[in-house]
């Protein structure tokens, strides 16, 4: 089986500022399959300085809007970070991060 782990997290409004990391890709790839299970619409980048840019009023570009109810999936490389902000109160994700470098029988696809 592919390493992969579960999480709610709650999300930040964009007056906070600074969003919350959502998923890291330490070792390896990751493949992050991210629903919108709040109450509000949520912004994600993979840059925390791109998602302070966010303001009610518009996003900056990099920066990705997940609707209430919808589900996005993002591909990590090695050492990203997926960050997240709610454009209010109630923004929560649900993410399923799964390593992207091992085969299902759980052995490594490098060769290196």
């Amino acid at each position: 089986m592919h390493n992969t782990s579960f999480a709610s997290v709650p999300l930040p409004a964009i007056g906070a500022r600074e969003g919350v990391a959502i998923a890291r890709a330490n070792q390896t790839d990751v493949r992050v399959e991210l629903d919108n299970v709040g109450a509000t619409m949520v912004f994600v980048a993979t840059s925390a300085v791109a998602l302070r840019q966010v303001t009610p009023a518009g996003i900056a570009p990099a920066v990705y809007r997940v609707l209430v109810g919808r589900q996005k999936v993002f591909v990590l490389a090695k050492g990203q970070t997926l960050f997240g902000l709610g454009t209010g109160a109630g923004g929560l994700v649900s993410v399923s991060v799964s390593d992207l470098d091992s085969d299902p029988d759980g052995t490594s696809r490098r060769t290196s």
